[in-house]
């Protein structure tokens, strides 16, 4: 579905509001995501992280939020995933490219309606998994202009992100005249600290 342009510049400008926190539910247990996940992929250990896991649909070019599409929940931005196993891999951990294995997702026990930062700028909306080792508050780490998706902001709300993704080749220059926006905060019960995330608003 693409936009019109006084409608994508309407979500651009609303993209800069903020958002209250989603309470985070129950601390999930590595038991849980090992069995919904292992019919998927496959676990291993990386000296960074230990253990991780990798989708079976993993191959060279591929990105994690990149299947699928966004929707505006009470909760912020959801990313709602063509896999089935989306509901575990795009609301708890998050993902890190290694340069030995690619994208493999890290496990974490918070929940969010996505681990992204987020990027807009006048014409392109792009986003890219937050890195395991992401700040306390305002900071994500560096994020790679490699490991971002971008769209045309009249197509952000396209039911196929691959539909509709930048070419890769164009990333840098489009990263460039992009910027970081936005934090929402979502608690972990063990540590009962604020933990940072990246969200668009709808105002």
């Amino acid at each position: 579905m693409r936009i019109p342009k006084f409608l994508a510049a309407s979500a651009l400008a609303v993209l800069f509001g903020c958002i209250h926190p989603a309470p985070a539910t129950a601390g999930a247990s590595f038991s849980f995501f090992y069995s919904n996940l292992s019919p998927y992929g496959s676990w291993t250990v990386s000296s960074s992280y230990g253990r991780v896991w990798q989708p079976s649909v993993y191959a060279v070019g591929w990105n994690p939020y990149y299947d699928g599409h966004w929707v505006y929940a009470d909760v912020g931005w959801t990313w709602v995933s063509d896999y089935p196993w989306g509901d575990v891999c795009y609301h708890y951990g998050t993902w890190d490219f290694d340069p030995g294995m690619g994208w493999v997702w890290v496990p974490g026990d918070v929940w969010a309606p996505s681990w992204v930062v987020f990027r807009t700028g006048p014409d392109y909306i792009g986003w890219a998994p937050v890195s395991p080792r992401f700040s306390i508050g305002a900071s994500f780490g560096d994020v790679d202009e490699s490991r971002f998706v971008f769209v045309s902001a009249g197509n952000f709300l396209a039911p196929s992100v691959r539909s509709y993704a930048v070419p890769v080749r164009q990333t840098r220059v489009i990263f460039q005249q992009t910027r970081i926006i936005n934090l929402m905060y979502g608690r972990s019960k063990e540590s009962a600290g604020d933990r940072s995330v990246s969200c668009p608003s709808s105002g």
